[in-house]
């Protein structure tokens, strides 16, 4: 969710919960939990959708506080880039999940590869990664991520994906998105 759910707050997610018919639970889950403040405006923006917002503080590599199976979905941007170990990370959001149906949807800056055409944006990455981990809350600029999806997922039914290149987002411009679904 991050520290001043700033998605949730620009009202960015409107649109898509104008579609949900039911009650929803939302489960916001950082290292840092948002001030009383921004936990307020969020809720307050999210009440007319009839949404109910948590926040957890930790981390997705331990073991989170549900059941196997008890998301419908699971949504995250730029996470896999910060945490220790991003396979725990990806088997753990599978663990969560609905193992038939259950859909995860990313949004993350990623390692450059080959067919990509920008080899010294590569090397960039590689020289750079320490110095971003020291600066910006371990971030890495040079992970695989689709690739730790995908091992983590082997049988998901991949809805969309996209790699892509943000070039005002110097260092983290490549970057990849989609959403998959699992399939027991």
């Amino acid at each position: 969710m991050g520290s001043d759910c700033r998605l949730v707050r620009r009202g960015l997610y409107n649109q898509a919960l104008q579609r949900v018919p039911v009650p929803m639970e939302l489960v916001g889950l950082d290292f840092k939990i948002p001030s009383r403040k921004v936990q307020e405006d969020a809720k307050v923006q999210l009440k007319k959708f009839h949404v109910d917002l948590q926040f957890i503080s930790g981390d997705i590599t331990t073991v989170v506080p549900f059941p196997d199976g008890f998301f419908d979905s699971i949504v995250f941007c730029t996470m896999l880039c910060s945490v220790n170990n991003p396979i725990k990370a990806a088997q753990e959001m599978k663990r969560l999940l609905k193992p038939n149906g259950g859909t995860l949807g990313y949004v993350e800056h990623v390692a450059t590869e080959p067919g990509d055409g920008k080899p010294f944006f590569g090397v960039q990455q590689q020289l750079l990664d320490p110095l971003q981990q020291a600066v910006a809350d371990n971030c890495h600029l040079h992970r695989y991520t689709a690739q730790t999806i995908h091992e983590a997922f082997p049988l998901a039914r991949i809805l969309t994906e996209e790699r892509f290149f943000v070039d005002e987002m110097w260092p983290v411009s490549c970057q990849c998105c989609g959403v998959i679904q699992t399939v027991a």
